[in-house]
């Protein structure tokens, strides 16, 4: 088998000579001795051992940790390492992108080449390699049970879902069944490259990390992405009618947070496809518009009526937008006109005929059609 990435990915290459690819290349950088890659690692997971295979003054690595609330990641490429990691009541998951490492787990090996996804259900284990490139992600196995029991519309987790979640598992490049969400999931760290150049926080405001638990969920359990038949879809909608009524409200209420689809799954208890079709049948949109809408109108009225201290950054925030120039390009999109703007008319004196309470300036939001 190619030992090698496709010849169209960034490449790092190593004072030896060898080159690796790797999607996130340009954001590595160059490590001066094992500690300090040890230092970075260990803080994502149960490391215990990390060491050179050969000579330390020929060993060279790149590296980078991607470490937020949401999302921990720690990419790398470097000569041959060995690694072993102790058993915490976490998950893991290793893509490999150039050259070969060995993963020991559970008396078996597991082995990580170009294009593949290797998932393992605790972080007790070894790690071996040769010249390679490759990420591993740290996972929370609860939230990863969560995700996909809300995206598959299950009232319930299934038996199936905990045990896969529970077992070891891998998929290799060009497998039919998982082709296409492995091709997804390679594409997600190409928008996260993307997002690293622009500004790392986007990777929050995208819920990158929801996609990818997602993403794994189907890998896991392909029955959770399955069509539903007609009859179901009906069935669920008209069983669903009062949960989404009720999820609804909560979004209205909880807009100052960040709402993902799974959340909205979760609380309505529909399949995706469900989802989607009840929000375009009542409101000719998809859920996440919708929330993004519903956002914007908040912060109109906010606007509208501010109090003394408001700024666009802090009306920004209460209605769940964690960056400023985000909500000004979507309320200019929508409203026309920029929200600094419309703070400064509605902080101006009021003439003496208008009505006590009234907005300085009327805006209708336009149909969401």
């Amino acid at each position: 088998m190619n030992d090698r990435a496709t010849p169209e990915a960034p490449v790092v290459e190593g004072p030896d000579g060898h080159r690796l690819h790797h999607p996130l290349a340009s954001h590595l950088s160059a490590t001066a001795a094992p500690p300090a890659t040890r230092r970075d690692l260990s803080r994502l997971l149960p490391l215990t051992e990390f060491a050179p295979i050969g000579p330390a003054e020929a060993w060279w690595c790149r590296h980078r940790l991607i470490h937020t609330s949401s999302l921990g990641l720690f990419a790398l490429a470097s000569s041959p390492t060995t690694a072993r990691f102790d058993e915490q009541p976490i998950s893991c998951l290793y893509l490999g992108f150039d050259g070969l490492q060995r993963i020991d787990h559970d008396g078996a090996s597991w082995f990580s080449r170009p294009g593949s996804c290797t998932y393992l259900p605790n972080a007790a284990h070894r790690l071996h390699t040769n010249h390679a490139a490759g990420l591993v992600l740290r996972l929370d196995p609860e939230r990863l049970i969560t995700t996909t029991q809300a995206m598959a519309g299950w009232r319930q987790c299934p038996p199936q879902l905990r045990t896969a979640v529970q077992r070891p598992s891998q998929w290799l490049a060009g497998d039919p069944p998982s082709a296409g969400l492995l091709g997804a999931l390679h594409g997600l760290l190409a928008l996260t490259d993307q997002l690293l150049h622009a500004d790392p926080a986007l990777l929050t405001a995208l819920q990158i990390d929801d996609q990818i638990y997602r993403l794994l969920g189907a890998l896991l359990v392909p029955e959770a992405v399955a069509p539903d038949s007609l009859e179901r879809l009906q069935h669920r909608l008209r069983r669903g009618r009062e949960s989404f009524e009720a999820t609804l409200n909560w979004v209205r209420t909880h807009l100052n947070e960040p709402i993902s689809m799974t959340d909205l799954e979760r609380l309505s208890s529909y399949s995706r496809r469900g989802l989607h079709y009840a929000f375009q049948e009542r409101f000719g949109c998809s859920p996440m518009r919708w929330v993004r809408q519903e956002r914007l109108s908040c912060a109109l009225a906010r606007l509208q009526r501010p109090e003394p201290n408001d700024s666009v950054t802090s009306v920004a925030q209460s209605c769940g937008y964690r960056r400023a120039a985000s909500f000004s390009q979507d309320f200019q999109r929508r409203f026309g006109v920029r929200p600094s703007e419309l703070l400064r008319e509605s902080k101006r004196p009021r003439n003496s005929d208008a009505p006590e309470g009234a907005p300085a300036r009327d805006l209708e939001p336009p149909s969401l059609n």
